[in-house]
């Protein structure tokens, strides 16, 4: 099966499925995932928090396990040392506070809780001599089945304690008890815990499961009823995606809004993009007609000089007739007329495609020669108003141009200044002709010594159709920037004043053989 892609393109088939669908499907699918993905991500990071607490939990439990059962043999030997009452324990009792950190306090305590021999790490208060109903069960429970037992965990001295009970084998009744700081089992246990962030503590005993996520609380078999191993997580990932929740609710709740803006707007788009469309047919051919136009007068403005120097010559053909006839310069007068008109004909073909916006045909053109082949016409227009043509042009410099247009640009410039001259009062009666090469780009100014430009006007001079002439069209100097734009150039004024106006044209130098 052959798929053939609709030939209104991509474009149009996004317009139409949105204009039968609404973008409906994508729309719902991204807001469900906008709810379910923040849920998920959250039951994803409990499950993760959960799963750390619980194997931290088995890996410390194992570890004080051990460290636990490494106290009990210590307690037996002890016990076993005490073979003497009296001055045994208290020479004892010293080395073996100071060999432990987390021993506290050492007693001789008989069956009935009397205490006989007591001894405390130094800077610890003595201890209680009435024993709590807990400490009193641990002790039966001792004496009764001779082995080792533990008390529950309860406070003294600001800290959380313990006792291991360990009965004197070979004194009837007696016992040894250790007090021990379970604040430093964290530390002696040698922690590896499965995160970083997970703490640990020992609690008195509880039995009800914690319901915050964050805590795990761990009874193990050999120290149940005694005291609880409580771990917590300081991993926020869960709380913040939590607290956010309501925040994607919010954005769901928006994009619902949006949606059915969507499809209320979306039908009103479409009517409103097919007038558009209706008006733009309209000003399509209204710009047609502008653009004819505008390349009426464009013509009518660029084969006016040709055509008026045809005539110059027709007129000198005939005073050289009435003078008697010289078939010399008859013939010359004949190929100058012949030559103008088919510049006319260039014209013509040039502006047409200056105005159809396609490609200009230019060719790799010295532009000093140009000027130096139109200098003689230029001054002879000149010649009559008595204005002097000065050209400063040495250095062979290439461009490229198309000839026959670049030589109207000049032609309209130093036209300009002609007329500008043609009103002024100035002594000084000039038009110059420079060409440099400055930062790599041709420059050819084109400046004259007439009354200059009303500054009031100076933004508008390259408008359409904007003239201060009587019989003007408004078209040169808008043709003539457009002209170098299309050689990748810039036209500007440069100055302008009262002593004269100065236009720059700018080419990108052409270093191509």
């Amino acid at each position: 099966m052959i798929f053939h892609w609709p030939s209104y393109g991509l474009p149009e088939v996004k317009r139409r499925w949105l204009s039968n669908f609404g973008g409906a499907v994508v729309v719902v699918s991204f807001m469900a995932l906008l709810i379910i993905t923040p849920w998920l991500s959250e039951q994803w990071a409990i499950y993760r928090l959960q799963n750390s607490l619980q194997l931290s939990g088995a890996q410390f439990s194992q570890q004080l396990e051990v460290h636990l059962e490494g106290l009990e043999r210590q307690a037996w030997n002890r016990a076993n040392e005490l073979r003497e009452p009296g001055t045994a324990f208290d020479q004892k009792s010293t080395e073996w506070l100071n060999f432990s950190k987390e021993v506290v306090a050492l007693r001789l305590m008989s069956a009935n809780g009397q205490t006989h021999r007591f001894a405390t790490k130094s800077g610890m208060p003595s201890m209680a001599l009435q024993l709590l109903p807990l400490q009193s069960l641990a002790l039966a429970h001792t004496q009764e089945l001779q082995t080792h037992s533990y008390s529950a965990l309860y406070e003294w001295a600001g800290k959380s304690v313990v006792d291991l009970y360990v009965p004197l084998l070979h004194r009837d009744g007696m016992t040894l008890v250790t007090t021990l700081d379970t604040s430093v089992w964290p530390v002696l246990a040698n922690q590896k815990l499965a995160m970083s962030e997970i703490s640990v503590a020992v609690t008195p005993y509880q039995t009800d499961p914690s319901k915050d996520h964050h805590y795990l609380r761990v009874n193990h078999p050999s120290w149940e009823g005694h005291w609880t191993l409580e771990f917590k997580s300081l991993e926020l990932t869960a709380d913040i995606l939590k607290v956010l929740r309501p925040v994607f609710a919010v954005l769901a709740l928006l994009l619902s809004v949006l949606l059915v803006l969507h499809f209320r707007n979306h039908r009103l788009r479409l009517r409103a993009e097919k007038d558009v469309m209706e008006k733009s047919r309209l000003l399509e051919k209204q710009s047609r007609l502008s653009m004819l136009g505008e390349m009426s007068a464009s013509l009518a403005h660029e084969i006016n000089q040709p055509l008026a120097i045809i005539s110059n010559y027709a007129v000198a053909g005939q005073m050289h007739l009435q003078q008697g006839p010289d078939p010399d310069l008859l013939e010359k007068l004949l190929q100058k007329i012949h030559e103008q008109s088919q510049r006319a004909a260039q014209v013509l073909v040039s502006v047409r495609g200056l105005l159809h916006q396609g490609p200009v045909q230019s060719v790799r053109t010295d532009v000093n020669q140009l000027i130096w082949h139109l200098t003689p016409h230029l001054r002879q227009q000149a010649l009559a108003l008595g204005v002097e043509i000065n050209v400063q042009a040495e250095k062979s410099l290439f461009a490229m141009i198309d000839p026959v247009l670049f030589d109207q640009v000049l032609l309209n410039l130093v036209r300009n200044g002609l007329q500008s001259l043609e009103k002024s009062q100035s002594a000084k009666r000039e038009i110059s002709i420079t060409s440099s090469i400055q930062d790599q780009t041709i420059q050819i100014a084109v400046s004259d010594t007439g009354s200059g430009i009303p500054p009031e006007i100076e933004h508008q001079i390259f408008d359409s159709f904007f003239t201060t002439k009587k019989d003007g069209l408004g078209i040169g100097l808008n043709l003539c920037r457009s002209v170098i734009e299309r050689f990748q150039g810039h036209l500007m004024l440069r100055s302008n004043s009262g002593d004269g106006a100065c236009f720059v044209i700018e080419l990108p130098i052409s270093t191509a053989p």
